[in-house]
Formats: C-alpha cells, sequence, structure tokens
C-alpha cells in the first residue's frame, strides 16, 4: 500500500516566531560566553608561556650569551630563537622551553594546581 503525503506548513504565530526569537539569541549569548572563556584562558595560558621566555631572554642577555651562542648550545634555530623571543611563535613546545633553559643553565618549573 503505498500512501501520498503532503507537506503541510503554516507561518508561525507571533507568539511561536518571539519565543523561537528568544531561544536562539539564549543559544547565541551561551555560545558567546564559552567562547570568550575559552579565549580568556588561552590568553592566561599564553600569559604565562611569554613571562616564561621573557625570563629566560633577560637570563641570556645577563649573561651576556647571543642568540647564536644560546643556538649552539640548545640545537635550536637561531630563527626559531629569535621567533619566540619576539613573540611571533605564540605557542612554542614545552621541549624548545626545556631546551632554552638548559642552555642557560637554568631550570625552567611548571606548576599545576587546581583551577580556583
Amino acid at each position: 500500500m503505498n500512501k501520498r503525503y503532503r507537506n503541510v506548513t503554516r507561518a508561525a504565530a507571533p507568539r511561536e516566531r518571539a519565543a523561537s526569537k528568544a531561544l536562539a539569541d539564549k543559544i547565541d549569548r551561551q555560545e558567546r560566553d564559552s567562547i570568550v572563556a575559552a579565549a580568556r584562558r588561552a590568553k592566561a595560558r599564553c600569559a604565562m608561556l611569554r613571562q616564561a621566555v621573557r625570563t629566560l631572554k633577560s637570563e641570556r642577555q645577563r649573561m651576556g650569551l647571543s642568540l647564536a651562542d644560546v643556538a649552539a648550545r640548545s640545537g635550536i634555530d637561531k630563527a626559531a630563537l629569535s621567533r619566540l623571543e619576539t613573540a611571533l611563535n605564540v605557542n612554542p613546545k614545552i621541549d624548545t622551553l626545556l631546551r632554552y633553559a638548559a642552555a642557560l643553565g637554568v631550570e625552567l618549573s611548571l606548576t599545576v594546581r587546581r583551577a580556583a
């Protein structure tokens, strides 16, 4: 038995349209808040990394070492070190930071704690 169905559409009533818009606005606000929170967390992580790099750079300069000196000691390309110090590499690998620190004879430490 083959039944045929016909799609029937009707215009939404003003109350239905308002409810639909309110729901869409609520979802948009929740998504926006979620995106903003994620961006703030990422910015905080980047700030911690940037501070570590600034400290390493200060230590390098205090020791009177050039980028070429650190490159030779660490095995990290001089251009890569320059990008790291000038914030062109905003997401360095932890291994890179550890090698940089070892080349300076300092220790890089990370702290783990419960989120606030």
